[in-house]
């Protein structure tokens, strides 16, 4: 992935006497990354992809059996890589690592950006995403007596979002104006295309 690329030009011991601002097209790039992470959660908008990453991280119900007729059953299972129906709010999405019933509560922290990673995440290393994700369910570590689900694969990625994000100036911290176009720094090759940022 090209996170290891980043990481490289991130090492304080990296010369800089190479660093520059961004290219035009970069720096189109990054805008677009600006737009998506300030875009908050709109219901229309993004339930088609909450929808989209719930299939991503669901195996397809059954031939013949339809959503609709689903919905009027009560669906027991939710876990991660089962055959749950979509549900806009539930359970379900907990079993993913978003800390509420309700994803679009964790998702504001991101903005559209974050719910764009989560999915390209899902869709394109789903063979990564769903073991992760059913860790949380199936594996506890202790401290002190206490338990707590291993990985919360959503809000990590949210809160990866947001670190990235500053990392490379795109916002600044509290969600304050990035100054990408006027930040020296060797790492701007790496966003070609919004996808790019999506790979780290």
């Amino acid at each position: 992935m090209k996170f290891h690329h980043l990481v490289h030009f991130l090492d304080p011991s990296h010369k800089h006497e190479d660093a520059r601002l961004p290219s035009e097209d970069e720096a189109a790039v990054l805008a677009d990354l600006r737009q998506l992470i300030t875009t908050p959660f709109d219901e229309e908008r993004h339930t088609p992809c909450l929808r989209d990453l719930w299939g991503a991280l669901h195996t397809p119900h059954p031939a013949g059996v339809d959503d609709d007729d689903e919905e009027e059953e009560e669906e027991e299972e939710t876990g991660v890589g089962s055959h749950a129906t979509f549900c806009r709010k539930g359970e379900g999405w907990q079993a993913m690592g978003f800390q509420h019933t309700d994803p679009a509560s964790d998702v504001r922290g991101g903005g559209e950006l974050a719910l764009q990673n989560l999915l390209y995440f899902a869709a394109n290393h789903t063979e990564v995403a769903i073991p992760m994700c059913r860790s949380r369910a199936e594996t506890t570590l202790s401290a002190d007596d206490d338990s707590w689900p291993s990985y919360p694969w959503a809000t990590a990625g949210i809160n990866l979002t947001q670190l990235l994000a500053e990392i490379c100036h795109v916002v600044g911290p509290h969600g304050t104006r990035g100054d990408y176009d006027s930040a020296p720094e060797h790492f701007w090759h790496v966003f070609s295309s919004v996808d790019d940022f999506h790979e780290l």
